[in-house]
């Protein structure tokens, strides 16, 4: 398949792969090129259209989970203030990846390293917590006639 009369990489932008082009999603406008943020691009959208509760400044402390190993909430922290919020239908985590052993907090993770620090455990998963890769990305780019990032 060719876009733009050049050809698309068959395999990922990681593969070393540099004939072609991949899709690299991102959240720059296309027309005016400016950066738009996680909050414009989302957050504001889903605040004024839906019942979504928004709170600022405040850090997960823990996945709370029910006896059957399926999560229902967090237990957050907000200044000196400490709270539980609960879900209605679902949690969605969303985290950090440079220190923030979130999951392992909530007693998900290996084994090895949850039993050393006297963790209870609901799911061994030995791969939590590794493998962390930076991702390096270059890019070059050519100014086309048509909208795009």
């Amino acid at each position: 398949m060719a876009k733009l009369g050049i050809l698309t990489s068959p395999l990922s932008t990681e593969s070393g792969e540099i004939d072609g082009f991949a899709y690299v999603p991102s959240t720059l406008d296309p027309v005016n090129q400016h950066r738009s943020s996680s909050q414009a691009s989302f957050l504001d959208y889903a605040t004024h259209t839906t019942s979504i509760k928004v709170y600022t400044h405040a850090l997960a402390r823990q996945v709370l989970s029910s006896n059957n190993k399926t999560a229902n909430g967090a237990l957050v922290e907000s200044g000196r203030r400490k709270f539980t919020s609960s879900a209605m239908k679902e949690v969605i985590l969303s985290a950090g990846v440079f220190q923030s052993p979130l999951l392992m907090l909530s007693s998900i993770g290996p084994r090895q390293t949850l039993t050393q620090y006297d963790t209870p455990i609901i799911a061994d998963l030995p791969s939590v917590g590794q493998n962390l890769q930076d991702q390096p990305f270059f890019s070059i780019q050519n100014r086309v006639d048509v909208p795009s990032s």
